[in-house]
């Protein structure tokens, strides 16, 4: 139960921030339908700026601005000089979301350090049973615009390839999520 509890508060803190993000754009609407067969390796750079295009479970999914809040964060990494950058969409109705985080603000492949995917039916995240989820960006030209909130300004373009937990799942099964984004704030 404490971890339900912990794992709503996360959410919701994260919707929390991301409403105040002054780089968000938003339009009414919600449409996240699934297309493809989910066979994709996350080797693209996604379809266009302010997209983010993943599949899991056979499934295809892309979301973009102006349907959904795009976000983007840098916040400085503890006991270090660098910078994280985090990526999030939300969709308008606070229903589907993706966040994504790496610890660093340049081209390169990382560890991905924060992962969490929900929308109606599905609880996707990184934990500590899922660690070989990784993060190639291809492009990134970010800068901070508001060292109170960490808000970002700049592009960002990568892919991602590994494996999340699925919370929702009696068991935790291990689920692969791959999938590349653009985003320009």
């Amino acid at each position: 139960m404490k971890k339900k509890y912990s794992l709503i508060f996360l959410f919701c803190a994260a919707i929390s921030t991301v409403s105040l993000f002054p780089s968000c754009r938003k339009v009414p609407g919600h449409d996240v339908t699934p297309s493809g067969s989910g066979s994709g390796t996350g080797t693209g750079t996604g379809t266009g700026t302010n997209t983010i295009t993943f599949q899991f479970s056979g499934k295809t999914y892309t979301w973009s601005s102006p349907t959904y809040f795009v976000g983007l964060n840098s916040v400085p990494v503890m006991m270090s000089p660098k910078y994280s950058t985090e990526i999030s969409f939300f969709d308008s109705g606070l229903t589907g979301s993706i966040i994504l985080g790496y610890e660093d603000t340049v081209p390169g492949t990382y560890p991905i350090d924060s992962f969490f995917l929900t929308m109606t039916g599905v609880n996707l995240q990184q934990t500590g049973a899922t660690k070989s989820f990784k993060a190639t960006i291809t492009s990134e030209n970010i800068h901070v615009t508001n060292v109170v909130g960490n808000y970002a300004a700049g592009t960002v373009k990568g892919t991602f390839d590994g494996y999340v937990t699925d919370t929702n799942s009696a068991k935790s099964d291990s689920v692969r999520v791959t999938g590349s984004f653009n985003v320009a704030q």
